[in-house]
């Protein structure tokens, strides 16, 4: 998680946001992977819970 808000707030990106709409698909692609992610390890901890 930390990694992911240190990458929207650095300046120096994979592809900048000044690009015409591929930077900013770039930080969308992060962020639902992340939130992918995110939901992942909490479906396989619901699972170890049980």
């Amino acid at each position: 998680m930390v990694i992911v808000v240190l990458y929207f707030v650095n300046p120096i990106d994979a592809l900048p946001d000044g690009i015409p709409s591929l930077g900013i698909t770039n930080d969308a692609d992060v962020f639902a992977l992340i939130i992918n992610q995110i939901r992942v390890e909490l479906d396989r901890y619901k699972e170890w819970k049980r």
